[in-house]
């Protein structure tokens, strides 16, 4: 994501407060926060929009941990 953005991991540090390290580590991790996901996507100039499908559903977007959106 960071790549395909054009950003450098010093880049994405600086629009989270955080080492250059940290990024590298981020990128790294095989299992993230859904909060780490979102601040990271949007250092990055993206949107997170989660969404989940159950059977007999559309779509559902996850707009908050209490509200679903469909």
């Amino acid at each position: 994501m960071r790549l395909l953005t054009k950003r450098s991991q010093e880049q994405i540090a600086q629009v989270l407060g955080i080492k250059q390290s940290a990024v590298l580590k981020m990128e790294r991790q095989t299992d993230l926060y859904l909060s780490t996901l979102r601040h990271f996507v949007e250092a990055a100039g993206g949107k997170l929009e989660p969404r989940i499908g159950l059977p007999g559903t559309g779509p559902i977007r996850l707009t908050g941990m209490g509200d679903l959106e469909s």
